[in-house]
């Protein structure tokens, strides 16, 4: 299928997210904090409930777009340092191997496989530059079908040119999992240069689906 896009959202899909792999979570990248109330309280189900909602609640802030993807990442994060602090607790208690630090560890391996999932790629993007004429071959590999998407493009070119652009209305993609659809576009001459791009595409409701930083060639 060959759809002709506007030039300016054409460069949304321009960049090689092909390239880049998702990082798993590491060790270096969970924030130390303290405990606050640890398993052992008969108050910690009030702790994790109130985690719950926290999350909730940016998750709705994020679908009303009064917040962006990074706050409810960082808000994952948040959690999972929490739970971390829990574990490090009753490990110095010498009760890691109990049925409560279990329990617990199930409960991070859960949380860092949803802080995964919700900060990877989930569209693989290739492209061929043919003078000014670019196309674009995007693929779902999410488990569920991409349909409109929202997003936005900020740049500045080695030159000092800039770009600062939201789309304001979403765009039916209808991506089924596994689908590939194949985009056809002409980027401006005035584009031309080397550009610091950061790039991010998005469900209707806000989910992530791609939000990377990349040094673009558009040639001249």
């Amino acid at each position: 299928m060959e759809i002709r896009i506007p030039p300016l959202l054409s460069i949304i899909f321009l960049i090689p997210y092909l390239i880049v792999p998702a990082l798993a979570l590491s060790e270096e990248n969970i924030p130390s904090v303290d405990p606050g109330i640890t398993p052992d309280s008969s108050f910690y189900f009030l702790d994790t409930l109130f985690d719950n909602l926290r999350l909730k609640f940016w998750e709705l802030m994020q679908a009303l777009r009064l917040a962006d993807d990074d706050k409810v990442a960082k808000e994952m994060l948040n959690i999972i340092a929490e739970r971390k602090a829990e574990l490090r607790y009753l490990d110095a208690k010498g009760r890691l191997q109990s049925k409560l630090g279990e329990k617990l560890q199930q409960t991070i391996e859960r949380w860092i496989h949803e802080y995964e999932d919700y900060t990877r790629p989930k569209l693989n993007v290739s492209y061929i530059v043919e003078g000014y004429d670019i196309t674009v071959k995007l693929k779902n590999v999410w488990d569920r079908e991409i349909t409109y998407v929202t997003g936005g493009i900020k740049g500045e070119s080695d030159d000092g040119k800039k770009i600062d652009y939201q789309s304001p209305i979403p765009y039916p993609l209808n991506l089924k999992p596994g689908e590939v659809k194949v985009f056809e576009a002409r980027i401006p001459s005035e584009y031309a240069g080397n550009w610091t791009v950061l790039v991010h595409i998005k469900t209707w409701d806000g989910k992530r689906l791609v939000k990377q930083e990349f040094r673009v060639s558009i040639p001249g």
